[in-house]
């Protein structure tokens, strides 16, 4: 070990491997009020096809698990000298099954075995390949880092050693939340995230109510070389980083699709990077949450400075866990059970590792996706490329490509004219255009078109108002309900009757009832 020992960076050698991390207090905790089969869990799927080594790649495996003590871990409450309740510690458990035939559902954070792979044979050389893992032990970043190792162990090439391990890490994270820090930064996001927290909510295909398994599509972005350019200048022009223009356009849109003006992203802050952790695998990876007002109509400029202020705030106030900044400041929950956020923007350095075996073709089935859509943006060579991560219960791909194609589009004219304000920037293309000054059956009443569309699309979302989304075919079902009971109390179709109801679902029901 070239680096300091966990003694120098602040802790005894006898605890240096029991320490949880901050986060995985707050995961813990999260852990122990989730409903039973609502696992916390990070996921990649796989199709492989080719001439596997299944005996190589499970020893890759077991390699990865002996290499990063963090794979190994499970957690529980032991009694600590001098303290009279128990702490929360890391215990390490053996290294076994490392490459399961059939996947296992649900985690125990006391049994440990919190890294799974699954290998399941489909057909002749055709596999899916199954990465999971706890947030207790890994992160985004972790399986990125994973699945670089895994791709140099299966191509037989050595892996350099470990300068540091998550339990330095730990070590260092645990002294770098002082008590100062801490209020420091709980006043800083008081300020940004009290009160009622915004919901972003992005027309759907189909209900929210519907089950979700988190299991997500992918559809990949490729920046057109020019839109990259005219981004490049704009930071320039701004002096931002070019993240943040792209960050910017993100928000430009998602206030264009939901006429929210109180928009909020959430993002990841890795922590590795401030203490030299590049390399270490475990729950290193904080959210923060990005809540910018667009009111006023700001032109681009103005969207990507208030942007910018709201980015590096957020980063330089990351320390302190997300859940332990929602315990503190207690935000309103905007609808019922509402998560604190609904979309996220990650900005990679690099593009984002593949799984790349010698001699076997890849393909990204699924990952698993913590809320409704994450777009992802990196470099990739002398331009730009992305992807967009999406909950298939939730959005069509043709949904999806639609928002990829208008956000491309937003990018390009914003960046181009950034003096444009907001609203008035276009992204729709020529066809999209036509359709919106398209006519419709002007004969027909809006009861009888909105019965003409559940038989073409029930499941689609026709309202959302307050965090509540009807379908067409739940808001046709409710307004029959009302029709039938008014004529039953002797309403008839001449019969005047007269509505106060406050802005809401219930009124577009009532309105079309009567």
């Amino acid at each position: 070990m070239t680096s300091a020992d966990p003694a120098q960076l602040g802790v005894p050698p006898q605890r240096a491997k029991n320490l949880v991390s901050p986060l995985q207090e707050v995961l813990w905790r999260r852990e122990q009020t989730r409903s039973a089969g609502a696992d916390l869990v990070l996921g990649e799927a796989f199709r492989l096809r080719g001439d596997l080594d299944r005996e190589a790649l499970g020893k890759c495996l077991a390699i990865l698990l002996n290499r990063h003590e963090s794979l190994r871990d499970g957690f529980l409450f032991a009694e600590v000298p001098g303290r009279r309740a128990g702490q929360l510690v890391r215990v390490e458990m053996p290294a076994t099954n490392n490459l399961a035939a059939e996947q296992t559902t649900v985690f125990d954070l006391a049994r440990g075995g919190l890294f799974r792979a699954t290998l399941t044979e489909t057909g002749a050389q055709e596999y899916t390949f199954l990465l999971r893992a706890s947030p207790m032990v890994a992160d985004g970043a972790a399986l990125e880092i994973l699945l670089d190792e895994l791709n140099e162990l299966y191509g037989a090439t050595r892996l350099p050693e470990l300068e540091r391990t998550y339990s330095h890490y730990v070590a260092w994270h645990r002294g770098r939340l002082t008590e100062t820090r801490v209020a420091q930064q709980l006043s800083y996001w008081r300020e940004q995230i009290g009160g009622a927290l915004p919901v972003v909510e992005l027309p759907a295909d189909r209900s929210r109510a519907r089950a979700i398994d988190g299991w997500g599509a992918e559809l990949r972005l490729e920046v057109p070389a020019e839109t990259g350019r005219w981004a490049e200048s704009a930071a320039r022009e701004f002096a931002v980083p070019i993240e943040t223009v792209y960050l910017a356009a993100f928000k430009g849109l998602l206030q264009r699709y939901t006429d929210e003006e109180d928009v909020l992203v959430a993002t990841a802050a890795d922590l590795r990077q401030p203490g030299g952790f590049a390399r270490v695998v475990g729950c290193c990876t904080n959210t923060v949450l990005l809540r910018t007002d667009l009111s006023g109509r700001p032109t681009f400029e103005e969207a990507v400075r208030r942007v910018h202020k709201t980015l590096s705030g957020a980063l330089s106030n990351r320390d302190v866990p997300i859940g332990s900044v929602l315990e503190a400041v207690q935000p309103e929950r905007v609808r019922s059970g509402a998560s604190s956020y609904q979309v996220r923007f990650e900005w990679l350095d690099h593009p984002p590792a593949e799984l790349q075996l010698a001699g076997v073709a890849v393909a990204r089935l699924a990952s698993q996706v913590d809320c409704d859509l994450i777009l992802r943006m990196w470099r990739d060579g002398d331009g730009y490329a992305g992807a967009i991560r999406y909950q298939r219960a939730l959005f069509e791909t043709s949904t999806v490509a639609d928002f990829a194609r208008h956000y491309l589009a937003l990018v390009a004219r914003a960046a181009e004219q950034p003096q444009q304000a907001i609203p008035d920037i276009p992204f729709l293309d020529s066809v999209e255009q036509q359709h919106t000054a398209a006519d419709y059956p002007r004969y027909m009443a809006i009861q009888h078109l909105i019965e003409r569309q559940v038989v073409r699309t029930p499941e689609a979302v026709a309202v959302s108002f307050g965090g509540t989304s009807l379908t067409y075919q739940e808001l046709n079902r409710r307004a029959n309900q009302l029709a039938r009971y008014l004529k039953g109390h002797g309403m008839s179709p001449r019969t005047l009757v007269g509505l106060c109801v406050p802005r809401s679902i219930d009124m577009l029901v009532a309105v079309l009832g009567v």
